[in-house]
């Protein structure tokens, strides 16, 4: 008898665990509309659409940031690598031929032969049928080209490489896709707790009261909708983040391209002066051994080539340096040098100032992401206003007396009385930082405001003294080359000669770096006065 009992009491506990379990879905849907709707997700921002469409592949309905791994590297890096081994092997053959004197020891392998119209190797001994022309017209700067130029990285290749390979950007978006599992997980509400009990035990040598409960919290006053809001804005300021750090690394490695553009041309006029000023070198040993030219003459001939020679090197130098710094704003700092494709041209239309100010309060992610904050604080102190509504607390029982054998229920319902805690302190500090996420809203656009015009004074400057190179400085030092030419050597001595056009070059470098200066300062407006990707 006494195990019969026990049975129906195992049987009896199984039955009433499964009544709770199927009650507990009622209980939770009765819930469910005591919560309210949860706020559906934010409208995705435009920041958020263009970050999407550029570098997210979508999969089982979730977007997924994906980094390109060194197996699979661009056909531009790969056609890097290939030419610059065969670059290398060519150099390596060049070095092994012997030269007649120290300083064409020196000498680095020559440029190219094939070169674009605007550079051309022209600095050679001057004869009486030739004329010097400058290197650099004003009209015009471009990069020196080969026989395989096309192969050459461009701008447009070296952005996509630093946005498909930069780690800042992998970092930028793990942060947004946290935000957004975060915004899940705080909208969901809180599980069922399922448990037994046993009263009066041992009374009469008997179990007692005994079943199984089952109790919920019921949140009220849309506490999880808007807990989810504020992760969703959260992520939204986010992805404006994401977007920086692309504007950022966009302008880093703009300013290094136009920077290894100028570089290239400065060793191409260096190597240019250089081998000519190796020619005069033999011209003055040949005119003083035939008692034309005193040995002071053959002297300085050869200072002059050593200041060249030096001159060279520290462009040789600038050169390899630079391409390391756009190697690394592209995220590949391993990748060789190698020759870049494209062109500087003059500043013919320059920018305004009131428009460049209109671009970027209205379109900085800067100010777009503190205004994303001033809306994440609103959404805060909705959230603690909505802790002002009570949740409940609710527990359905389900038991039998074993005295009896009858089975009862019980319902049982928690309400908290708000006596002192109405959450009142919370609620003036989310007011407070609304009114400080607004006050730095604004603070940020007077830092803009500065920083553009800092910065819109440098371009003017440089703007002024390219167009003064180019229309006054470059022309004159090129005309004053061209009437010492004519009258070599006649008239004119070889040192004479020289120095006008050490003077062509000294003008020409010195318009290359203002032009790099105009072009430096215009990308970072034109990137919304975003740089520096790897300090952020």
């Amino acid at each position: 008898m006494k195990s019969q009992r026990k049975t129906f009491n195992l049987s009896s506990i199984i039955g009433i665990t499964m009544m709770l379990v199927i009650s507990s879905y009622a209980l939770t849907a009765c819930g469910q509309d005591a919560i309210g709707q949860a706020a559906p997700r934010l409208k995705p921002s435009p920041a958020s659409e263009r970050i999407r469409e550029s570098l997210n592949q979508k999969t089982g309905g979730q977007f997924i940031y994906t980094r390109q791994n060194s197996a699979t590297q661009p056909k531009a890096s790969q056609r890097l690598v290939s030419e610059l081994k065969r670059r290398e092997e060519n150099r390596a053959k060049n070095r092994k031929k012997t030269v007649s004197n120290d300083l064409a020891d020196l000498a680095p392998d020559a440029p190219s032969s094939a070169t674009t119209p605007g550079i051309q190797p022209q600095f050679s001994q001057p004869t009486n049928q030739s004329t010097l022309q400058p290197a650099v017209t004003p009209q015009s700067v471009e990069v020196p080209a080969s026989s395989i130029a096309t192969s050459f990285p461009t701008l447009a290749e070296f952005e996509r490489m630093a946005v498909e390979n930069h780690p800042t950007l992998n970092s930028a978006a793990a942060r947004v896709r946290a935000a957004q599992a975060e915004g899940i997980q705080a909208g969901l509400s809180p599980n069922p707790q399922l448990g037994l009990f046993i009263d009066e035990l041992g009374n009469e040598n008997d179990p007692g009261l005994w079943g199984a409960y089952i109790q919920r919290n019921v949140v009220r006053g849309n506490k999880l909708g808007l807990a989810r809001e504020i992760k969703n804005r959260e992520a939204s300021v986010l992805e404006l983040e994401f977007e920086k750090q692309v504007l950022r690394i966009k302008t880093d490695v703009r300013t290094a391209f136009y920077q290894l553009l100028i570089a290239q041309q400065k060793y191409e006029l260096a190597y240019q002066l250089y081998e000519s000023q190796k020619n005069a070198i033999e011209k003055s040993k040949q005119l003083f051994e035939a008692g034309e030219s005193p040995r002071t003459d053959v002297i300085q001939t050869e200072l002059q080539a050593q200041k060249t020679l030096v001159l060279l090197r520290q462009s040789e130098v600038a050169l390899q340096n630079l391409w390391r710094e756009l190697a690394v704003a592209i995220g590949q700092p391993e990748l060789g040098y190698q020759i870049i494709s494209g062109q500087l041209d003059p500043i013919t239309q320059p920018i305004s100032y009131e428009f460049c100010l209109s671009e970027i309060m209205s379109k900085s992610p800067e100010l777009l992401q503190a205004q994303a904050e001033i809306e994440k604080a609103r959404a805060t102190v909705n959230r603690e206003v909505a802790e002002t509504v009570p949740n409940y607390q609710t527990q359905f029982r389900l038991g039998r007396d074993s005295a009896t054998n009858h089975f009862f229920t019980g319902v049982q319902l928690q309400v908290p009385i708000q006596v002192n805690d109405r959450n009142q302190g919370n609620i003036a500090a989310a007011n407070t930082r609304v009114l400080e996420a607004q006050n730095n809203a604004e603070t940020i656009k007077l830092r803009l405001a500065k920083r553009l015009a800092s910065e819109f004074r440098q371009y003017e400057s440089a703007l002024q003294k390219s167009n003064l190179y180019a229309s006054q400085l470059l022309p004159k030092s090129q005309e004053a080359l061209k009437l010492l030419t004519r009258g070599y050597p006649e008239e004119v001595g070889i040192l004479q000669v020289l120095s006008a056009q050490q003077q062509v070059i000294d003008i020409t470098t010195e318009f290359l770096d203002s032009l790099s200066q105009v072009w430096a300062s215009r990308v970072r407006i034109e990137g919304l006065l975003l740089d520096d990707s790897l300090n952020q």
